[in-house]
């Protein structure tokens, strides 16, 4: 149109791209990939080099690595995941092939994606021992309900030597993988009904110089609802009061989840829904949760003790469905109990 926009054209259905796409032969495919690798730069461009390329390209491999580490990438934890897998399968060095599934993995767990995460199993089985290796075995069985494999894996983590090599602690995957299994296994000790040895473990795994959402979302669920369970609802009200101090912006999602789970627990049931409530719109929304389905495994219950008429079995039904699709056993445990 003169004035307007550039023209971008494209497929009126993906099925007919779906169509046209895989009636090519494959060396013409890779040709037609490259050609539009040449045409664009940045993200497209790289999308098409992974499409183009034909074995082994650790030049490229290491290029999707950067990509995804970069800052500004505003990459899903599923899309990081995609890229990391497919640098994996174009590595050609052991440990370059090994860091990257690994990471792949842990990006996937950490979006919620256990399904997925489960189907990479046997892959991350076949690297070579280490403390990420196990704590990732081991988060796979916790979100599975293989318990007593998780413990062992986490266990086998926690035992193996301080890394030596690389900067500083926080940049060295060992340590964070530590720091990780030391997270998930503090919600064993939970689950388990040992919530001083949770409190305590958390402590050791947030005790990291600098934890990720990996290491402090499972270690800050472990704390607080480890001193809630021990009596001790205002420290554990004061430690997620801690997380959005001196920060202007609406408290993160996982926070409201958590400030909901305590305020059921503490039969604060106005708060409770209030707050549930608001986790699930903003996660629906489009951000990031890691315990969506805890939330609305909650949620019905609260709904049912303040004597709402309709949704309470559908509620119930929402969250088992969806901790069976996500492939998160503990949720949907926690559904069908209530």
């Amino acid at each position: 149109l003169p004035g307007g926009p550039p023209v971008r054209i494209g497929f009126v259905h993906p099925l007919v791209r779906a169509a046209v796409r895989g009636d090519l032969p494959p060396a013409r495919r890779r040709a037609l990939h490259a050609a539009a690798a040449r045409l664009l730069a940045g993200r497209a461009a790289l999308d098409h080099r992974i499409a183009a390329a034909a074995g082994p390209d650790p030049q490229l491999a290491a290029a999707i690595e950067e990509l995804v580490a970069e800052p500004g990438a505003a990459l899903s934890g599923a899309e990081a995941a995609d890229l990391l897998r497919a640098a994996a399968d174009l590595s050609t060095a052991p440990d370059d092939r090994e860091r990257r599934l690994l990471a792949a993995t842990s990006r996937l767990i950490g979006d919620g994606e256990i399904a997925r995460a489960v189907a990479l199993e046997a892959a991350v089985s076949g690297c070579r021992p280490g403390p990420w290796r196990s704590a990732v075995l081991g988060q796979l069985a916790l979100f599975t309900g293989r318990f007593g494999v998780a413990r062992e894996w986490f266990e086998a983590a926690r035992a193996t030597a301080p890394d030596e090599t690389g900067g500083g602690a926080a940049d060295r995957p060992g340590d964070r993988a530590r720091a990780g299994a030391a997270a998930h296994l503090a919600i064993l000790h939970l689950l388990h009904g040992d919530p001083e040895r949770a409190v305590a473990t958390a402590g050791v795994a947030l005790a990291h110089p600098a934890p990720g959402d990996d290491v402090r979302l499972p270690a800050g669920l472990a704390l607080v609802l480890g001193l809630a369970a021990s009596g001790r609802g205002a420290d554990a009200r004061a430690v997620l009061d801690r997380a959005s101090d001196g920060d202007d912006r609406p408290p993160p999602v996982d926070a409201l989840l958590l400030r909901g789970v305590l305020a059921t627990l503490a039969g604060d049931d106005p708060a409770a829904a209030a707050d549930l409530d608001e986790a699930v719109r903003r996660a629906r929304a489009g951000e990031p949760v890691r315990g969506l389905a805890l939330a609305l495994a909650f949620r019905p219950a609260v709904r049912d003790r303040n004597g709402a008429a309709d949704g309470v079995v559908e509620g119930f039904e929402l969250a088992v469905t969806l901790a069976r699709d996500g492939g998160t056993a503990l949720p949907g445990a926690l559904a069908h109990a209530f």
